[in-house]
């Protein structure tokens, strides 16, 4: 099965959901996502994924649509649960 990444917008008013975008080269990239969580003005959008590390994309505030920054990837074993660093 293909991996893919689908982004969709959510009418606050109708609750109606449309899709923005799909990427179909993003799904390679974030393995199998486990989380993910806007900054508090939901400019960027941070998806922890249980392999890759945590994928980092910037959105466009006005379409909704993202733009991949690149992956913060755990450098050693020991750094897997812990993204700030060694110990």
């Amino acid at each position: 099965a293909d991996s893919y990444m689908k982004v969709y917008s959510r009418n606050i008013e109708t609750g109606l959901v449309s899709l923005i975008e799909e990427n179909f080269s993003l799904g390679a990239i974030l393995g199998n996502p486990s989380s993910l969580i806007f900054t508090s003005n939901e400019k960027y959008l941070i998806v922890g994924t249980q392999s890759k590390g945590l994928a980092r994309f910037e959105r466009d505030t006005s379409t909704g649509k993202l733009s991949y920054l690149g992956v913060y990837n755990y450098p050693t074993p020991e750094n897997i649960y812990n993204p700030t660093g060694p110990r």
